[in-house]
């Protein structure tokens, strides 16, 4: 299986057109963000607006550089304390958020 494929889908989840029109449109901005250039990625996004291409593409690129302002990319994320810690200099009612401790 393709390392970015859509598990128990292999490459023919059927929308393999729509991925690669939004792949496309996306070029650039995913050459900034490679870890998004995923079938996977790119088709949870694609379901989220029903396979709209333009709506999906101003959606991810916004989602994609907001990340980026906020320097949700320049952390460890991964690691529980660090997203809680970019949470929390990003704004103070972070403490506030369902299931932050």
């Amino acid at each position: 299986m393709e390392p970015d494929a859509i598990p128990g889908k292999g490459s023919s989840s059927g929308h393999v057109t729509e991925i690669e029109q939004l792949r496309s449109r996306l070029s650039k901005t995913l050459e900034k963000f490679p870890s998004y250039n995923t079938d996977f990625s790119l088709l949870r996004w694609l379901r989220s607006e029903h396979f709209d291409i333009d709506v999906t593409a101003q959606k991810f690129e916004s989602a994609l550089h907001t990340l980026a302002a906020v320097g949700a990319f320049n952390n460890n994320e991964c690691i529980l304390e660090s997203a809680q810690n970019v949470l929390r200099s990003v704004t103070p009612a972070a403490e506030y958020f369902p299931g932050y401790p």
